[in-house]
């Protein structure tokens, strides 16, 4: 690949990329490579795993590159790059309910951990604890325990700009003595004990 304008490059320890709409130079302890990627979209992130590099594509394509030259495609479309432990949230798009349903994928044993997928968006809190999130409810998974918990029935708060709003939920905090913190808006915090919800 001719290295011309418009190419982007990133150097991680033994690994260096050109990347471009079209090509991916490859590059390792000065071996070069060059790549044909099926995808006719551009990097939108990338990331690092392990001995190598996580790249997304606007298709939602993740391919991983790494230092001893392997390159493996995820199966499954992706939110993010990021991979943590081996683990990383993907998606199939549900052409009868119009929504992406999730799942996440295991890396290193290359099969889907859930056998049934999931609607919302998956976060990834240890490798134990999975929980989805849609339409105002919190689908969790730990280990063999499964709860679903609904935050629709909250009261509203005043957001900063003095208008009501919906209880949310904005962002999931993470899991200390036992309790699932969940930040709902309005400076406000539930605690949702994770063995039974």
């Amino acid at each position: 690949m001719k290295i011309i304008n418009n190419t982007n490059f990133l150097k991680i320890e033994k690994i260096e990329l050109f990347y471009s709409v079209d090509d991916i130079l490859y590059r390792i302890n000065d071996t070069s490579q060059e790549i044909k990627i099926q995808t006719d979209s551009k990097v939108r992130d990338l990331s690092i795993y392990n001995d190598g590099v996580s790249i997304l594509f606007n298709d939602g394509k993740n391919y991983i590159f790494y230092s001893d030259g392997k390159i493996s495609e995820i199966p499954y479309c992706c939110y993010s790059p990021n991979i943590y432990r081996d683990l990383i949230p993907v998606y199939i798009y549900d052409y009868d309910l119009l929504i992406p349903i999730n799942n996440v994928y295991n890396v290193e044993l290359d099969s889907l951990m859930f056998p049934e997928w999931h609607k919302g968006l998956c976060h990834i809190i240890n490798p134990n604890i999975y929980i989805f999130i849609y339409a105002r409810s919190i689908f969790f998974n730990y280990n063999n325990i499964s709860w679903q918990f609904s935050i629709a029935d909250f009261p509203n708060y005043t957001n900063g700009f003095y208008r009501e709003q919906e209880a949310d939920i904005k962002q999931i905090i993470g899991v200390y003595n036992n309790l699932l913190w969940v930040h709902v808006g309005g400076f406000r915090l539930i605690g949702i004990d994770v063995e039974t919800g």
